[in-house]
């Protein structure tokens, strides 16, 4: 579980949200995270920033997220999978 002072050191970075499956990804200027509370979903957390991309008004704005790390990169996340259908 990541400790709350690795979390503190998001705030005021940008970083990138993969949607697997989706039509494109975010860029996010973190405000705060905050890990998850759920019982077995270790390294998933909250992250609630300013959305910068994709470009449109309908994208940008307060926005949070609930993602786990991607491993081997840095300041990168990823959402669940797109479902189909």
């Amino acid at each position: 579980m990541r400790r709350a002072r690795d979390l503190e050191k998001l705030r005021g970075e940008r970083v990138t949200i993969l949607w697997p499956g989706g039509p494109y990804n975010f860029a996010l200027e973190v405000s705060y995270a905050e890990p998850s509370a759920m019982s077995g979903w270790v390294d998933w957390l909250t992250i609630h920033g300013v959305c910068v991309e994709p470009e449109g008004p309908q994208h940008h704005g307060g926005r949070s997220f609930f993602v786990r790390p991607v491993e081997g990169e840095e300041r990168t996340y990823a959402l669940l999978p797109k479902r189909d259908g």
